[in-house]
């Protein structure tokens, strides 16, 4: 999936992250709330209006927010039991940035936006 996803996505900012296996599915549990890792991501440069998405094998069309976020430094996407990919639709001297995958118990990230 990630090199063809890659080649497909080449244009929009994106990051690949692999699936939390310990998540339990949206079948099995379709609250989010469940899912205890979140990838933790930077838009650069900061202040710059975008916006979030993300997609996957399962739903490979992007579900993205509505209106624009601007001045976030980071902000966090829950990371479930399958891979994704996260991006952001912007201008296109913006890039996305992977700061790295946390619990979402710690306190590095307690006031990162979640998406």
């Amino acid at each position: 999936m990630q090199e063809v996803q890659d080649q497909t996505w080449s244009e929009i900012p994106h990051v690949f992250v692999q699936g939390d296996h310990t998540a339990k599915s949206r079948k099995d549990d379709p609250r989010l709330e469940s899912w205890k890792k979140i990838a933790v991501m930077r838009v650069n440069p900061t202040g710059s209006p975008f916006r979030p998405a993300f997609f996957n094998e399962i739903n490979p069309v992007p579900q993205f927010c509505d209106e624009p976020w601007e001045d976030i430094e980071k902000f966090g996407m829950r990371v479930g039991p399958e891979d994704v990919y996260f991006a952001i639709f912007a201008a296109p001297d913006v890039g996305l940035e992977l700061i790295g995958i946390y619990d979402i118990n710690d306190p590095a990230v307690k006031n990162v936006v979640l998406f």
